[in-house]
């Protein structure tokens, strides 16, 4: 990579505005504790161990990327150093139609495709250069791209209906879409390039979503081509509305309704509901600030909670998430041009851009960072989300800000520019592993804690603009050395990063808007002692808008084996009101830290946050009722309160499995020669996922990640690639663990 350095004079108001920035980013520091425990294993609905390539994508298709990058030195670094996956693909019918060009109207059914011509010219494997051995090995099954499509993909022959207005428009014919859509996904792809998510349209025209005419047909559009995909048996998943942002908290969470509406228009049947999730950053030229709207870190948080409470109240199940984009951009070139003047000074020429990239490079960044801890607190909702980080936009926009390669002046394609938007996957690189259990006194401060083998990993990042001083409480003994990195800013907001060793972290300096990992590498590999299970409870009442108060009741199906218990509400309030929550739990007033970050959180959409307030374990009943109220009397509404529940969970070790085998769980065939069925029954409705373990302790499964009803439920998994030996099937579930021994041939 080139090192560009700019040699710029700053004009006095830029030293004094640099000046001021490196105050605020020490000053009112305050210190937080955090407690880890590394010998506790923490699972989310079952899930512990961390799936990286959920979230650590490049905005890229996947199949050609060694020959898009044409250099080997830079695709192994980003494939084996930096652990990169894949995540959006864009264009199926559209591509289809200008490149395969197997799309024609079938003579004999006007308005349909010729699904004869489509599939005897089908070309799955047209430009698709053969990826290397290495890269085979990373990416055996699938490459892992999510698709969508753009605005008014489908053919001509397809009349179209719209809004007045709208740039949309959406096919008549619903159901000769849908086997065009299909039809392509099944026939123009192999099982490895094949997309393992698709939504009809990518970011639709509010016109389609806000209007009452348009949007029953949103919703059959996209609902036809879900029971398509079923009745072909297509294992790619369907689901919509890909929405352009993340603003549901907005009026008061009354936004949330349009999405509510939508699911409720697809029946909740879609294999997972979507939506982008964008800060989006302006310049104020009259104050020379940046200002933003911010939908990741917390507000997201309270979103997600909404969509799982709807789903869980209203159909009974875990709704799924995707996100084909997320992060933080500048809201236009004129603004870009606004910010770069005043921060880093006037300039011309392509250094001068390269360093006023970085400006939003670190945006894009911090707010990409915000929204995937989010995404990694929510693992069984999350099937995939992608940063919109693209590897290069020269065929698209030579100069587009959301590369992570620019040609050399524009034009040279053989001499990249790495732009900073590497931090992101620099940031998370190495993080893998189990989660185990950590807590933080601060809401501002995202954090959560992974054990890989000898390593603890802490991952915290800040979201306020003020400087933290934290205490890390974790186990001093025996450890071998202690690395730190760090993502942040400078003080003309270009982007910083840095590695470096350490010999002590327990007290240390967070700054504004940072982000930090730390390693603590032991001399041992740290064992696992305790195990506990985060199970969310949601109330009943979702959405309320009120000026006094509101109560929302939460049921909890077990009250033993709790270890701690904590409450999620997602607030919202017009401009102008305060930001306090009153909140009560069972008759008894809780205290409601208030996050420093509070004042970035309102926009001219009004405020929106989530509250995470502890709560004594005592003060639980089977039926909760919590009341939340605004103490100015004004205006808000609450989107979701989800009471999590820490449940201490017994392990089994290997040895013991002779005398803990539980009846409720069934293997057939056992021994297994290829394929076996685990049947259980559920005495209630539960969270549950299934892990198998080799004889040695190592996770070598994992999977069933869903919410189920009551009764008899078979899963199949396929054991070909299993070693012979003995193995342990364990089925996890709110409140307990079944375990039977599993013998491969």
């Amino acid at each position: 990579m080139k090192v560009l350095v700019i040699k710029k004079s700053y004009l006095l108001k830029h030293i004094l505005f640099s000046l001021f920035l490196c105050s605020i980013l020490s000053m009112n520091a305050q210190n937080v504790t955090i407690n880890i425990q590394p010998t506790n294993t923490l699972s989310i609905c079952g899930i512990s161990q961390l799936d990286r390539g959920k979230y650590f994508n490049l905005c890229h298709p996947g199949t050609n990327f060694e020959r898009d990058i044409s250099n080997t030195s830079i695709s192994d670094r980003y494939l084996y150093d930096l652990g990169m996956s894949f995540g959006r693909n864009l264009g199926l019918v559209s591509n289809a139609i200008t490149y395969t060009k197997n799309v024609q109207e079938d003579a004999a059914r006007t308005g349909y495709t010729d699904m004869t011509y489509l599939q005897n010219n089908a070309k799955p494997t047209d430009g698709v250069v053969l990826p290397s051995s290495g890269f085979m090995a990373l990416f055996p099954v699938n490459v892992g791209a999510m698709m969508h499509d753009p605005h008014n993909g489908y053919p001509k022959f397809m009349k179209k209906e719209g809004t007045s207005g709208s740039v949309d428009s959406l096919p008549i014919n619903k159901i000769a879409a849908a086997e065009l859509a299909v039809g392509l996904l099944k026939n123009n792809y192999t099982e490895w390039s094949r997309p393992i998510t698709f939504e009809p349209i990518n970011e639709p025209a509010w016109q389609l979503l806000d209007s009452t005419l348009m949007l029953p047909n949103l919703a059959d559009f996209h609902l036809k081509i879900w029971q398509k995909a079923k009745d072909t048996s297509l294992h790619t998943l369907i689901g919509g509305p890909c929405s352009s942002g993340a603003n549901y908290y907005y009026n008061n969470y009354q936004q949330f309704l349009k999405l509510g509406k939508f699911i409720d228009l697809t029946q909740g049947k879609l294999d997972f509901y979507s939506f982008h999730v964008y800060d989006s950053y302006n310049w104020d030229s009259i104050q020379n600030k940046l200002t933003v709207n911010i939908n990741s870190g917390l507000p997201l948080e309270g979103v997600l909670d909404a969509l799982s409470s709807w789903g869980r109240n209203k159909y009974n199940k875990d709704f799924k998430f995707a996100s084909t984009e997320h992060g933080g951009q500048i809201s236009d070139v004129k603004c870009r041009k606004n910010y770069a003047k005043y921060l880093i000074g006037s300039g011309s020429g392509f250094a001068y851009d390269m360093k006023a990239r970085s400006v939003a490079d670190y945006m894009c960044v911090s707010s990409a960072i915000a929204s995937t801890m989010v995404f990694m607190n929510h693992p069984q909702t999350v099937i995939k989300v992608d940063p919109f980080i693209g590897l290069e936009s020269y065929a698209w926009d030579p100069t587009y800000h959301a590369s992570l390669l620019v040609a050399n002046n524009y034009t040279d394609k053989t001499n990249w520019y790495e732009t900073d938007k590497i931090n992101f996957y620099k940031f998370f690189k190495d993080i893998r592993g189990r989660r185990v259990y950590s807590d933080c006194t601060s809401p501002d401060i995202q954090q959560q804690t992974y054990v890989d083998g000898k390593k603890l990993i802490i991952v915290l990042n800040n979201l306020s603009d003020s400087a933290e001083t934290l205490t890390l409480n974790y186990p001093l003994n025996n450890i071998d050395s202690i690395k730190i990195r760090r993502v942040g800013r400078n003080t003309d907001f270009t982007s910083a990063y840095s590695e470096m060793l350490a010999s002590n972290t327990t007290n240390f300096q967070l700054n504004a808007r940072e982000a930090v990992v730390t390693f603590v590498h032991y001399k041992s590999v740290i064992t696992e002692t305790k195990a506990t299970n985060e199970v969310p409870y949601y109330a009943s009442q979702m959405c309320k808008q009120f000026s006094t108060s509101a109560t929302f009741t939460v049921n909890v199906s077990s009250l033993s084996n709790i270890d701690y218990a904590y409450l999620r509400i997602g607030v919202s309030r017009v401009v102008g009101t305060n930001r306090n929550l009153v909140v009560t739990l069972n008759g008894t007033k809780l205290i409601v830290p208030m996050e420093k970050c509070a004042s970035r959180l309102e926009y001219s959409g009004g405020y929106g946050s989530t509250k995470i307030i502890a709560v004594n374990k005592a003060l639980l009943t089977s039926n909760n009722t919590i009341v939340c109220s605004f103490d100015d009397g004004k205006m808000g509404g609450i989107g979701a309160v989800t009471l999590i529940v820490g449940v201490n969970q017994v392990l089994t070790t290997v040895s013991e499995i002779g005398l803990t085998e539980s009846p409720q769980l069934k293997i057939y065939p056992n021994p297994v020669i290829s394929e076996a069925t685990i049947s259980f029954t559920l005495q209630q409705a539960s969270n549950i996922s299934l892990k198998i373990y080799s004889a040695n302790g190592e996770e070598v499964f994992s999977g069933a990640n869903c919410f189920l009803k009551t009764g008899k439920h078979n899963y199949v998994i396929d054991t070909k690639c299993f070693c012979k030996g003995l193995y342990v099937c364990k089925l996890y579930t709110d409140n307990d663990i079944f375990t039977k021994k599993m013998l491969v041939n």
